[in-house]
This record gives structure tokens, C-alpha cells and sequence, in this order.
């Protein structure tokens, strides 16, 4: 997976880019200009992939930091402009990774078309983020698997229905230690046992 390079280093440095980045967009640039074209790979990058913080535990590292954006977006730009942001990072798999933050969860609690197209992105990108294996962190320095760290996923699932034992039965200790799930068919079976699947893929083309 290819992330854009602004959002790797020390954390610090990470929300300096960041903030930079949303004063770009708050005088009307794109999202694309602000973020830069280049890209690293993490097949060759080390560090850990962090979708949540700031955490003293990791603040040492230079690492994929994935929050800031958002962070500083959700308390810098109007709501108009932080939707446009939200559906754009819904695109590529490294924006969904941007959007998993616990500071996202009051933006997915305004409303279904929200859930469902952030639902949507998780799917559509769920393979990809995957393969990056025991990479994943939401500020602890123990790593874990994409299931373990997003916690945007199971709050948006929760608020569309989805119970907590049928969460439990997918995502195996998640609750407790953020175990990879036991559960074969991945995301796309747990939506659709949660009755989800149809309303997630009515907006796919």
C-alpha cells in the first residue's frame, strides 16, 4: 500500500504537516495539492501504522500517523468543508485509515449516509488494509491487525445495528486484546449477517 508521504515521521512533525495542510484547503486548495505527490511504500517503509493518538507510547517513533488530518480538520475547517474532506479520504485505502480515528466517531454520529459511506470505503478497501498484517496501532506499542485498531468500524457497525455478540464472534478478542478475527468470510460476511450488506452497496456503481 502506497501512503502519501506527509503522513509519516514523528508524530509531532506528522500534525505540523497536517495543520499545514488544512490551512491549504481553508484558503481553497484541493485535497490532492495539499497532501503532495509523493507517495512511500509500505512494503519498504518501516514503522508502525497508527490510527489513533496522540500517544505518549509511540510518540518517539517516526511511524505512519494517520489521524492528525482529520484531528485538525474536524476543529479548523466549516462542516461543509470537513464533508468534503471525509468523502474524498473515502476514496483511496490510505484515507480510510485516515478516518478511524475515535475523534471521527462524533462525524459518524451525524447521521446514516455518513455511516454508510464510511461502511462503504471499509469495504471496498478491507482486502488491502488486511495484507498489511500486524502493522496496525491505535496508540498502543503493541501491534495489531487492521481488525484491532479501527474502532470507527465497530462504532459506525454498532449504530447501524450490528450487536455486540455478533461483533464479538468476528473480530475474535478485539474488545480485550485486538486478536485477527476467528471468523471465516471477513467484513463482507459480518455485514451481511448484520443485515447490513444491501445498504452499504446501494451507493457502489
Amino acid at each position: 500500500m502506497k501512503i502519501p508521504e506527509l503522513f509519516y515521521g514523528l508524530p509531532r512533525d506528522v500534525k505540523r504537516r497536517c495543520e499545514r495542510a488544512v490551512t491549504a484547503l481553508k484558503r481553497g486548495g484541493s485535497l490532492a495539492d495539499a497532501l503532495g505527490s509523493e507517495l512511500l511504500d509500505t512494503a519498504t517503509t518501516d514503522g508502525l501504522i497508527v490510527l489513533d493518538g496522540p500517544s505518549p507510547l509511540v510518540g518517539g517513533l517516526e511511524q505512519f500517523c494517520m489521524y492528525p488530518l482529520c484531528l485538525a480538520a474536524e476543529s479548523r475547517l466549516e462542516e461543509s468543508a470537513r464533508q468534503a474532506v471525509h468523502d474524498e479520504l473515502l476514496g483511496p485505502a490510505w484515507g480510510v485509515l485516515a478516518l478511524q480515528g475515535q475523534g471521527l466517531q462524533t462525524w459518524l454520529a451525524g447521521g446514516q449516509r455518513r455511516r454508510l459511506a464510511f461502511l462503504r470505503g471499509c469495504l471496498r478497501h478491507w482486502d488491502t488494509l488486511e495484507r498489511e498484517g500486524v502493522r496496525y496501532s491505535s496508540g498502543s506499542n503493541t501491534p495489531t491487525t487492521v481488525w484491532g485498531a479501527s474502532r470507527c468500524l465497530y462504532f459506525a457497525l454498532a449504530n447501524e445495528g450490528a450487536s455486540t455478540e455478533l461483533l464479538r464472534e468476528f473480530s475474535g478478542d478485539l474488545f480485550e486484546h485486538g486478536d485477527v478475527p476467528k471468523h471465516e468470510g471477513g467484513l463482507r460476511r459480518l455485514m451481511e449477517r448484520a443485515g447490513l450488506l444491501a445498504a452499504i452497496e446501494a451507493g457502489e456503481t
